[in-house]
């Protein structure tokens, strides 16, 4: 297996657990009271890559489906997993890595991925949160500050499923 086709591999599985997670999250969600599909957009993004437009560019987006989460906590959330997700791929033996793809050892290739990615990340992250004047726990930060509720007497309700509150 050449490097270029255990990317494309890689890459499917990716799409393919992403998928399966949201087919699962539909399910386990479904008698929910106010709950509401979530579907993949592999092919939109897929599009928009190969049909680009001027200020929109997908390797920046995070989609996020906020059905019984705080919407705030969600982004935020996804963001520490971002994060996490660089900084354990940042932990990756390159060389190894590509001396394994060279001889198509995939196992070795796999293993390799693995150290860093089952590496916790989290006290550093924590850390670097923390040097940069952010809070080293988020969630308890956020929750805190009281934002959602102070923004929600600001604004006024719409209708059903609008806006921040």
């Amino acid at each position: 297996m050449a490097v270029g086709s255990f990317s494309a591999a890689l890459s499917g599985l990716n799409a393919n657990s992403q998928a399966l997670a949201v087919v699962g999250n539909n399910l386990a969600n479904v008698n929910t009271v106010g709950f509401k599909a979530s579907r993949t957009a592999f092919d939109d993004l897929l599009y928009s890559e190969l049909n680009p437009r001027d200020g929109f560019d997908p390797a920046y987006m995070i989609d996020q489906s906020h059905n019984v989460t705080d919407p705030i906590e969600s982004m935020l959330s996804s963001a520490e997993a971002i994060c996490g997700a660089y900084a354990k791929a940042m932990l990756v033996d390159r060389d190894a890595l590509r001396e394994a793809q060279e001889s198509n050892d995939v196992m070795l290739a796999f293993r390799t991925l693995r150290q860093a990615y089952d590496t916790d990340v989290g006290p550093i992250l924590a850390k670097a949160r923390e040097e940069q004047g952010g809070a080293i726990d988020w969630l308890e930060a956020y929750r805190s500050s009281r934002y959602r509720e102070r923004k929600a007497q600001e604004r006024k309700a719409v209708g059903l499923g609008a806006g921040i509150v």
